[in-house]
């Protein structure tokens, strides 16, 4: 057989693979809504028209994407390996080469990572045996209804390359902005901005006798009043800023991971905006989803989450099914090639919502910075060089999570603990300097 007869018929069973991508992806997230009751998904698919358009074009690039890789191997060798078994006909030759690619898409990637746990056994064997007979479901109308088949089959690649199209355009061109309502007519009083600063240590900055230099909020903390003795109500965001909009602790507000804040709930928002102001607020923590209820009283708000701009939205975990896990490597990969872009998307609007805060007052602005939180990414110029030449070099600021939970906590010790503690010494210095053009822009 010539060359391009092979490279024809593997296309073929690659797209064929595609379109089984596409099965199971359906299937995947059927599954997630079924038994993880849909919190996260319709969180994601309901946080503002941008993020659902990133996360439809995620849930469209990534899984597909993989299957499409893993269809090309395993397309490529079954044609190689019929066409030199003479006795089989041309029929016989492509129906082996649609189970090969059905089983291994459908079978071998929904296999888990790590099977931990009876239920995560269970789901596993439901999932391999739900993708295997959706496989042979998809083989046998392709043998049926060929002709019907081959126009699915292109629609898919078709999908596949757009959905590829459009994410390098979201990622590259289109991260979205911030919808500015109009200045209330009549100022019901002076602006108020709330500043969150996302596991920041008090021990870490200059302005709490830290040996760290935060010039900036010791700035703001001389012009107004520091507080000595002021606690988190929790060592997590969800409770934490709920306390921040009620003034009550968690046993009051009841907001957790499964539980949102009551609609009939008062909040700090929700009250000032009856007073006249226009409520704005501009988030990046993945945690806060629309169905924590966290958005309420707000007039216009954005969530720019580090983890969610490189995955356009993506359901992606380190753990669980193949797919999700590769799905959540490669992500991780195009995170790291452009950490520096990702993390100044939420500080430019920031200085840049500070700066519309009009003299006259009447608004009310949450901020909710990211940094210092993991990944510890600051900009080269806060991270002292040639303080770590381990083999993880700078990349200890995203590893160390993962190898923390896998290894324990004395997995990272020497000159990569000192390494880690340079790096959130340096996001500090960054944030602080964020705070300082927010202060210069108002």
């Amino acid at each position: 057989m010539d060359f391009r007869t092979i490279l024809a018929k593997t296309w073929r069973l690659t797209l064929f693979g595609v379109l089984v991508s596409y099965a199971y992806t359906a299937y995947y997230f059927t599954a997630q809504l079924v038994l993880g009751g849909g919190n996260v998904v319709w969180g994601l698919i309901g946080d503002g028209f941008h993020q659902t358009l990133l996360f439809m074009v995620g849930a469209l690039f990534f899984f597909p994407v993989i299957g499409a890789a893993a269809s090309l191997v395993v397309a490529l060798i079954a044609t190689l390996v019929t066409e030199n078994v003479r006795p089989l006909s041309d029929a016989w030759r492509e129906r082996i080469g649609l189970i090969a690619v059905a089983a291994v898409t459908t079978g071998v990637l929904a296999l888990p990572v790590d099977v931990g746990s009876l239920f995560t056994y269970v789901r596993t064997v439901i999932g391999f045996a739900v993708g295997l007979v959706g496989g042979a479901a998809l083989v046998l109308a392709a043998i049926k209804w060929p002709k019907i088949e081959r126009w699915v089959r292109r629609a898919a690649g078709w999908i596949l390359g757009s959905a590829t199209l459009l994410f390098v355009v979201f990622y590259l061109f289109a991260l979205g902005g911030f919808a500015y309502t109009d200045e209330p007519a009549t100022s019901p009083g002076p602006n108020i901005l709330v500043i969150l600063s996302d596991t920041h240590r008090a021990d870490v900055a200059s302005t709490f006798g830290g040996d760290v230099p935060t010039p900036n909020l010791d700035r703001l903390a001389g012009e107004g009043v520091r507080f000595d003795r002021c606690y988190s109500t929790s060592n997590w965001t969800l409770p934490a800023v709920a306390s921040i909009y009620t003034g009550t602790s968690p046993a009051v507000h009841g907001v957790d991971g499964f539980h949102p804040l009551p609609n009939a709930f008062p909040n700090l928002q929700g009250r000032l905006s009856r007073e006249g102001y226009r409520c704005w607020a501009l988030f990046c923590n993945s945690a806060v989803l629309p169905n924590t209820n966290l958005y309420s009283g707000f007039d216009t708000y954005a969530n720019y989450d580090i983890f969610r701009t490189p995955t356009l939205g993506i359901l992606a975990s380190s753990t669980g099914p193949l797919y999700a896990w590769l799905s959540y490597n490669m992500a991780q990969v195009i995170l790291r090639c452009d950490v520096q872009h990702t993390k100044t998307i939420t500080p430019e609007l920031a200085v840049d919502l500070s700066s519309r805060l009009e003299p006259g007052g009447g608004t009310f602005a949450y901020i909710h910075l990211f940094d210092p939180h993991m990944p510890y990414a600051p900009p080269d110029r806060f991270v002292p060089k040639g303080a770590y030449d381990g083999p993880l070099g700078r990349w200890v600021g995203f590893a160390f999570y993962g190898i923390i939970l896998s290894s324990g906590a004395g997995a990272i010790q020497g000159k990569e603990r000192e390494r880690v503690i340079d790096l959130y010494r340096g996001e500090i210095r960054y944030e602080d300097e964020i705070i300082g053009r927010m202060l210069d822009a108002l």
